[in-house]
């Protein structure tokens, strides 16, 4: 569904750059906006270039330069489904594959770098992600850990089982690391925090979202329609501010936030916003 009106400050700009989440509803903008990828994935990724990448039903690997052109494709269907792409290094893409318990890595054309088979060291690991000194952040449910490894697999730091917290059963949605945090979120509407010595700091519980992403030290998501923010260090309460409202975001199921452009995928179409 196209958005007709997009609500923001100023100074939600800003609130990007300098790590803050204090927003209000000061200008109205009328921007009409395109279908950049018709895509029937059910996410996607985005790299500080704004290049973005989009898993296809042939579990090919698609990388879409601004402006909606094809410039690489990655193909290997002997690894099963794509569960994940993590762009945080574009030069080094993650992507993680469930069925096979494996980790590739492909350069910024897309060609294969290197490979991790996970199953010598950790049975089951559902959801995977790169950390900020290039190693590996895994999740596994049998252990009920959160183990960060090197990229040969070599294990340099791991959790406390998180059934000492009362977390149990984790159906996981996507780990990321964002400045010194790691998150993990699941499909319950939780966010879990822990620092980047993988030590179990807090969870935050949210409202039932659509979509959900972490910018910096701010998480957003959107409910009913409307992105909120809560920040992630923010332990003594919860913090829940506005930052756009009456959005008709109603059918966007997931998003992507950068420093220049929010992206989101709704009907079967990835469109982009810039922020400057």
């Amino acid at each position: 569904m196209a958005i007709k009106y997009l609500l923001c400050f100023c100074c939600f700009i800003e609130c990007i750059s300098c790590q803050v989440t204090k927003a209000q509803v000061d200008i109205l903008s009328e921007k009409n906006d395109t279908c950049e990828i018709v895509s029937s994935s059910k996410f996607f990724e985005v790299d500080r270039f704004g290049n973005i990448y989009v898993p296809n039903e042939k579990n090919e690997i698609l990388k879409y330069a601004s402006g909606g052109r094809i410039i690489f494709t990655y193909a290997n269907s002997r690894n099963g489904n794509i569960t994940s792409i993590d762009a945080t290094n574009p030069m080094k893409l993650l992507v993680f594959y469930d069925d096979f318990n494996k980790v590739i890595w492909l350069d910024n054309s897309l060609s294969q770098i290197a490979s991790l088979d996970l199953e010598p060291i950790f049975s089951d690991i559902t959801s995977a992600a790169t950390s900020n000194d290039g190693g590996i952040w895994l999740y596994s449910p049998i252990q009920n850990k959160l183990f960060k490894t090197t990229i040969h697999g070599e294990i340099l730091r791991s959790s406390n089982n998180l059934s000492d917290f009362g977390i149990t059963n984790l159906q996981i949605y996507k780990i990321m690391e964002r400045n010194n945090h790691v998150i993990i979120l699941t499909d319950d509407n939780r966010a879990l925090i822990f620092d980047n010595f993988a030590q179990f700091t807090q969870v935050k519980h949210l409202d039932d979202y659509q979509a959900i992403d972490v910018f910096d030290d701010v998480l957003y998501y959107i409910v009913e329609g409307k992105i909120h923010s809560t920040e992630l260090i923010n332990i003594a309460e919860e913090n829940h501010n506005v930052v756009f409202q009456s959005i008709p975001l109603e059918k966007v199921n997931y998003i992507r936030i950068t420093k220049q452009a929010i992206y989101y995928l709704s009907d079967n179409c990835i469109y982009r916003f810039d922020l400057n």
